[in-house]
Formats: structure tokens, C-alpha cells, sequence
């Protein structure tokens, strides 16, 4: 069973993240990181995936971020602390490949 203080901090940043993706859902705002650089950050696409997504067009949502589908996955390390299998190098092997896959779509994708 998880401390409060440690429960309360993950729903805490759960629910922060729920309002960022509401208000860039919501509002015309573009991506932060791209507004400021100019430079595409490595979810960029992100958003327009998921739509594709809950649409159950997934050859779209392939084509905006072929990593979409590692969202859900991060997300439940998170709430596990980082643990999603028992050995700590098949965790690391882990978060290298999808930090990996996520940078061949960036540069796939930069313009």
C-alpha cells in the first residue's frame, strides 16, 4: 500500500495533466516548447494521435506519433513507481527503447 503524501502527489500531477490536455484540446495555444524554440519536443504529434485514436483511425494516429501507444504503458510505470516488471534491467531496457523510439520519431518528423 502506497504512503498518502505518495498517493496524493500522483493525483496531484494525474490531475494536472488532465488539465494541460484539456486546455490544449480546448484553446488554439500550440505546443509550448515549439511556440518558444521553434524546435518540434519529442511529443509533438501526441495530440492529434490520440484524436485518431478514439476514432480508431490508428493509421493516422501512426502517422502524427508511431509511439502514441507507449503513453498508457509510462503512464502505468508512473503510477507503479517506475516498476512495471520485477527486474530492474528489464526496466531500464525498457524506458531506453521507448525513449529511443520516441527520438526516431522526432527525427523522422523534424521540419
Amino acid at each position: 500500500m502506497q504512503k498518502p503524501k505518495k498517493l496524493g502527489l500522483k493525483l496531484t500531477a494525474t490531475l494536472m495533466l488532465i488539465g494541460y490536455t484539456v486546455i490544449m484540446l480546448l484553446t488554439p495555444f500550440a505546443c509550448p516548447i515549439k511556440s518558444i524554440t521553434g524546435i518540434s519536443c519529442l511529443g509533438c504529434g501526441l495530440t492529434r494521435a490520440f484524436l485518431s485514436a478514439f476514432r480508431l483511425d490508428f493509421v493516422s494516429a501512426f502517422s502524427h506519433h508511431f509511439m502514441f501507444w507507449s503513453v498508457p504503458l509510462l503512464f502505468v510505470c508512473f503510477l507503479l513507481d517506475g516498476k512495471l516488471f520485477k527486474s530492474k534491467k528489464i526496466n531500464i531496457v525498457f524506458y531506453i527503447l521507448i525513449l529511443t523510439g520516441f527520438i526516431i520519431n522526432w527525427i523522422m518528423h523534424l521540419k
